[in-house]
């Protein structure tokens, strides 16, 4: 039998004295013999580490409203297991439900104490999240994955796969899958006047707004032949505003009216007000009054968005023709904003760019970057049915819809999930790189891709 006796006769013997000082002289100059000096985010960090209440007790501590204030502030136990850990490029975005606003990580340094999207079995769920914070330089990866969707982060970096368990980006292969939202709310909605979120679908898809040039002001917007419903639509919205647009055939002889307007001053203020007076096809975004507007109003945008200038087709696939739908743009900006709008239906479309070839006057000549997004799958095409009318292009849409009545839909749907195959992983370098905690579910996403609080 062994004798601890020796060791036990150690552990009596205190060869220092405990001395309860306050944090800050803990830390001060004299800390670790003054060879070490904390910042003052350290110094923060280090005193929401003793912070171990619930929200719950702080609450019923110090009542209500100073409860969930002094919790908010002060702990962040979450955030401290996480130092160090796998984390993201400063640039992707998170999704913040409260104001239906998509914000760079790094951005959410200045702003802590926000609401977040995630993910709790499978189902999107608003939550807390303390704050963003930098950990650093590291070692950047741009990952891509299925549908265009794409994050820059480092190797110990964690997702989902299909069975819901947290996988690092070091233990992917090129083929699985990871768990992407299908879906985003926004939880305090905000209602635009009657007829604008129509009004900006319509500007956005195929409006024309040159700069002021000597005081001269003029809005066009072209309809094709087949567009009866959508140019009577547009014309009983401007003449409610107090426009009165001139109709006439196109100059150039294409079947398409130009309805357009020269002395619009309340137009031109609902433009001027939605930042959207003087953009051409490169500058066009989705206004950020949409990305807060309520279901059915991001509905309205959506449909004379995508009736303007989408398109609805029956593609074939081997021996099978089903139904797709398309909308093209030159600004990235506007084609990434709308992939993620549309997750406000459950709708997950697909992201792809090209240089599209094209011929004039005998000559074969090559176009500009073009972002192309795509619904070609039965649960997208009767979510986007579902939710989103689409005028004169009605009928071709129910069409798509009866294609894939005898289709199984994908099982790589699940809830709110879709689980997106893994293309590529390509080194981007050494880069600022951040990170956040969310505290209900353990995770959050970003860039619509459902990752895991780093390291846990």
């Amino acid at each position: 039998m062994t004798d601890f006796s020796e060791y036990f006769s150690l552990l009596d013997d205190t060869p220092f004295e405990e001395t309860p000082v306050d944090l800050d002289t803990f830390i001060g100059p004299g800390y670790l013999g003054g060879r070490f000096v904390l910042s003052e985010i350290q110094r923060d960090l280090v005193e929401s580490m003793s912070q171990i209440y619930t929200m719950e007790d702080c609450i019923r501590i110090l009542g209500q409203e100073a409860g969930v204030q002094h919790y908010q502030k002060y702990t962040k136990k979450e955030v401290i297991l996480q130092l160090g850990k796998g984390s993201s490029r400063g640039t992707d975005e998170v999704f913040l439900p409260e104001h239906g606003k998509w914000v760079p990580i790094q951005d959410l340094q200045s702003s802590p104490n926000n609401y977040v999207l995630g993910s709790n079995d499978g189902c999107v769920e608003n939550q807390y999240a303390t704050e963003s914070f930098i950990e650093g330089s590291d070692v950047v990866w741009e990952v891509e994955f299925e549908r265009g969707l794409t994050m820059g982060v480092t190797m110990d970096h964690s997702f989902y796969n299909k069975r819901m368990e947290r996988v690092k980006l070091s233990d992917l292969k090129i083929g699985d899958r990871i768990a992407v939202s299908t879906k985003t709310f926004v939880t305090n909605p905000v209602r635009l006047p009657d007829g604008e979120a129509k009004l900006l679908g319509y500007w956005i898809g195929d409006g024309c707004m040159p700069k002021d040039q000597t005081g001269f002001r003029m809005l066009n917007m072209d309809f094709g032949d087949k567009d009866v419903q959508s140019m009577q639509e547009y014309l009983e919205i401007t003449h409610d505003i107090g426009d009165n647009p001139k109709v006439t055939v196109h100059p150039n002889g294409k079947a398409m009216s130009c309805v357009r307007s020269h002395s619009c001053d309340q137009a031109l203020k609902i433009a001027n007000k939605h930042n959207l007076w003087g953009k051409r096809a490169h500058d066009k975004v989705v206004p950020d009054a949409i990305w807060n507007a309520p279901d059915d109003q991001v509905a309205e945008f959506v449909s004379r968005l995508w009736g303007c200038d989408g398109t609805v087709y029956m593609k074939k696939s081997g021996p099978m023709v089903h139904g797709a739908l398309e909308y093209c743009t030159v600004s990235k900006e506007l084609a990434v904003g709308l992939q993620r709008l549309l997750t406000r239906f459950g709708v997950l479309s697909s992201l792809r760019s090209r240089y599209p070839k094209y011929t004039y006057n005998g000559e074969r000549k090559t176009g500009q970057l073009t972002y192309y997004l795509t619904i070609a799958d039965k649960t997208g095409v009767e979510r986007f049915h579902k939710n989103i009318a689409l005028l004169d292009k009605q009928d071709m849409l129910d069409e798509a819809v009866r294609s894939y009545a005898n289709k199984t839909a994908s099982t790589n749907y699940q809830g709110d999930m879709f689980f997106a195959r893994l293309k590529s992983v390509k080194e981007v370098g050494p880069m600022p790189v951040f990170t956040m905690t969310a505290t209900q579910t353990s995770n959050f996403i970003q860039n619509l891709v459902l990752n895991g609080n780093s390291g846990k």
